[in-house]
């Protein structure tokens, strides 16, 4: 107390001030660990659903993202492949209107898919492409009826159906990218393929999605996972969303689902229908080439037969062996042409497989396996959540 006689009193203004800074600065850093780095209180799945669906939705959300695959075998990926199949770190941007920005950083440059409510445009910089086109029109439709808030019954009710083919764990509560979060996980039942279930976590407050996850079965790590590592939610800038091309990229232009007018446009009248055309006798008649639909394929029953459009108007047929995502197949056959050939010589650095005397292209990955290969003029491709043995042999059977 003497020495604070002698101080005089500009300093002890000085050193009052300073003690005081350090208490407020030590309360704000003490109130910010008890409050965003804290679990959620304990609660019930519906309600914990409710309460996400009828929170006041953010006008922006900025987050860094972390972004993690183990989908491909690392030994079939190159020096400079797509960070959509490596994993990668980046950035996320999303405000009112349906505009978004994602960016997956690399050393080749930035992989990006952005949208400003209207248009799109995907940028690949590990095979220098863009892909670019116009949203469906209807999408305001859509808009308008996910604003009807479901309310606590009937998010019972639905669970209620969900856990008759699946089983639904949560809500879990953790803290994700220093927010209080809950989190659920959906296992499908009765599955013998490699499919395993998804995963989600959740904005306490916000109901803002924090986490996607995809798992393959009996693995508890995710093979695809996007996550945020940090977010916070405020006014985004319109200039965020104006993403020009790359110089000297590859550009294609995509034609997305729209009106009935616009399809008839592009396919022709003879596809107007196309999207309706089911079952083997319809779809059979339909194509220029002969349809090869056994009714039974490595052990499957034939479920469905469906009719669609390629890429140049023409047709294509999708064949359903049991159930997709729980150890079915789908069969893809289209009639070869040009740019088929050239499609086909993307998979030269795919591992090969003898499919009876002709060779094929194979990827296996954790979630599934697709094998395809041309044979009379005609592609096929083998595709579904099974392992290796399983979709050669349906191959085989074609």
């Amino acid at each position: 107390m003497s020495n604070l006689r002698r101080v005089s009193t500009s300093k002890l203004l000085v050193l009052c001030a300073t003690v005081l800074a350090v208490l407020v600065v030590g309360v704000a850093i003490a109130n910010a660990i008890a409050t965003s780095g804290s679990p959620p209180p304990r609660t019930s799945l519906p309600r914990a659903i409710r309460g996400a669906l009828t929170a006041k939705a953010p006008v922006g959300i900025s987050a860094r993202i972390k972004f993690t695959s183990k989908l491909v075998d690392s030994s079939l990926l190159g020096e400079h492949a797509s960070p959509l199949l490596t994993g990668a770190t980046g950035r996320l941007w999303v405000a009112q209107g349906g505009r978004l920005r994602l960016e997956l950083q690399s050393d080749r440059g930035d992989t990006q898919i952005v949208s400003d409510g209207h248009r799109f445009l995907f940028s690949d910089p590990s095979s220098n492409t863009v892909y670019t086109g116009a949203l469906p029109a209807h999408r305001q439709k859509r808009e308008k009826r996910a604003e009807h808030k479901p309310s606590l019954a009937e998010i019972q009710k639905g669970l209620g159906r969900l856990g008759r083919f699946a089983t639904v764990i949560g809500p879990g509560r953790e803290v994700v990218a220093g927010r209080s979060a809950y989190s659920v996980r959906v296992e499908a039942r009765h599955n013998s393929g490699l499919f395993g279930g998804i995963g989600a976590a959740w904005d306490a407050i916000r109901g803002v999605p924090l986490r996607f996850a995809v798992y393959a079965r009996g693995v508890k790590a995710p093979v695809l996972e996007l996550q945020a590592t940090g977010i916070s939610y405020g006014p985004i800038a319109a200039s965020t969303f104006r993403v020009s091309s790359p110089a000297h990229s590859r550009i294609h232009r995509v034609a997305l689902g729209g009106s009935g007018n616009h399809r008839e446009r592009l396919h022709g009248a003879r596809h107007r229908g196309a999207h309706e055309v089911q079952g083997l006798k319809a779809v059979g008649e339909a194509l220029p080439f002969h349809l090869s639909a056994p009714a039974e394929l490595a052990g499957l029953q034939r479920t469905s037969v469906h009719l669609i459009a390629d890429r140049k108007g023409g047709g294509a047929a999708a064949i359903v062996y049991g159930r997709p995502l729980l150890g079915g197949l789908v069969v893809i056959e289209h009639k070869a042409g040009k740019e088929a050939a050239k499609d086909r010589g993307l998979g030269r650095n795919l591992p090969h497989v003898k499919i009876g005397n002709v060779d094929a292209t194979e990827l296996a990955t954790a979630l599934g396996t697709l094998v395809s290969f041309h044979r009379g003029g005609i592609d096929y491709t083998v595709v579904g959540a099974v392992g290796k043995a399983k979709a050669e042999e349906a191959a085989r059977g074609l």
